[in-house]
């Protein structure tokens, strides 16, 4: 420690991880606050932390890691529905090897419906070679454009393809949507997996999950 350049490389260092963690508050405060604003603007309200209960903690998405954490929630009602949309966070692994895994999430409750537990996102090879593997997802032999871009999943297949009607099938294979659906019971959640969505485009985050609730809730 008699060498200064040491010690300066060790303040340089320190002042490097400073300036992030400064960089990253900032963000995060003015993600809140433009969230916050849009959420008033929308008629919604705004809380910026708050804790997931009760039948959303049923979902895959609220069982995987640790550290979890939801906040910047923004909550009101779109039609006759009630929408809460929010950030979550959770954390994979441990030590040098742990990565915090972020999200936008939509959840509504229905009262009308009673869906079979479904989880349904864009295909990918990785799904491909799970699906090699024998964990086969649920295909439509008639709408191969469904099935070629899409994974479903569910406990119960007849149930889930008795809700997966023509219209149903078809409007996703219009549509080539890329976030992940899920749903059980009244409930839904929807969102990008591993993805955050700008303030800027949360209003169409949001009307592309009203046309899919409904879409199920008929």
């Amino acid at each position: 420690m008699d060498d200064p350049k040491v010690i300066y490389y060790i303040l340089g260092g320190i002042g490097i991880v400073g300036i992030i963690i400064y960089l990253v508050l900032k963000y995060e405060k003015n993600r809140s606050e433009a969230l916050k604003n849009f959420a008033l603007n929308l008629g919604f309200s705004f809380l910026k932390s708050f804790e997931p209960e009760g039948e959303i903690l049923d979902f895959k998405i609220f069982q995987k890691g640790h550290s979890k954490k939801a906040y910047n929630l923004l909550e009101g009602n779109r039609g006759s529905h009630v929408y809460k949309i929010f950030d979550y966070r959770y954390r994979v692994g441990g030590g040098q090897n742990s990565s915090a895994q972020l999200q936008t999430i939509g959840f509504i409750h229905l009262n009308n419906v009673n869906l079979p537990h479904f989880i349904m996102g864009t295909e990918s090879l990785f799904q491909k070679f799970v699906d090699k593997l024998g964990f086969k997802d649920i295909d439509f032999e008639n709408y191969k454009e469904f099935s070629d871009h899409y994974y479903l999943k569910g406990e119960n297949e007849a149930e889930i393809r008795n809700v997966f009607k023509p219209y149903i099938l078809e409007y996703f294979r219009s549509k080539q949507i890329k976030e992940t659906i899920e749903a059980k019971g009244n409930s839904i959640i929807f969102y990008k997996l591993r993805k955050r969505i700008k303030p800027d485009q949360l209003n169409k985050f949001i009307e592309s999950f009203s046309e899919i609730v409904n879409i199920f809730d008929r």
